[in-house]
């Protein structure tokens, strides 16, 4: 998990390209106590009856030593209101693990946090949501990254980076150079 934390922090910051990165904590991923770094068959193994117990309740039921969904969700949602309300008339890129960024997904369509199972952020790919007060309006979802060299600096083309990103955004600019479709990111605030 360290490892996979540190790769997620050198690909944020090829992405954000020296502009401001701002950890988020609350929209980490969940959190599986005696369970992580596990594999689903270690799991099951380690001890059927609670596995079992989960697999019944996986929303309310707490993983041995770790975090129950709910709270998970309820976090991640939290965490993700509070980056809107902060972040008014700004585009913001949320780079995070697909736990978390399927979590944010339920909450911006409205789907609910049963709907958690839909939703699955590739790697390499991101997700735009234009946001004004209440409305969440997708522009895309799972979109290929394709990104160009900037100032120079490290070039990443597609598939060479396997962070999953999630842009909000206030409403369309035209003329503004942002991450969709295709262009290129040029954005002045990151959060992961």
């Amino acid at each position: 998990a360290i490892r996979r934390q540190r790769q997620m922090c050198i690909e944020t910051e090829i992405i954000a390209n020296g502009r401001e990165i701002q950890p988020v904590p609350e929209i980490r991923e969940l959190y599986y106590g005696d369970w992580e770094n596990r594999t689903w068959e270690e799991m099951s193994e380690a001890d059927l009856e609670e596995w079992n117990g989960w697999l019944t309740d996986w929303v309310d039921r707490r993983m041995p030593n770790g975090e129950a969904f709910m709270e998970f969700y309820n976090r991640v949602t939290r965490g993700l209101e509070q980056i809107i309300k902060e972040n008014k008339s700004k585009h913001v890129l949320i780079v995070s693990h697909n736990g978390a960024l399927s979590a944010m997904h339920c909450h911006l369509t409205g789907a609910g946090p049963k709907a958690f199972w839909r939703f699955n952020s590739k790697q390499g790919h991101y997700s735009a949501v234009w946001v004004s007060g209440e409305k969440r309006t997708y522009d895309c979802m799972n979109y290929p990254a394709v990104w160009k060299k900037i100032e120079n600096k490290l070039s990443a083309l597609q598939g060479q980076i396997g962070a999953k990103a999630l842009i909000l955004s206030k409403k369309q600019e035209s003329g503004k150079s942002f991450f969709c479709k295709g262009k290129i990111l040029d954005k002045e605030r990151f959060l992961w």
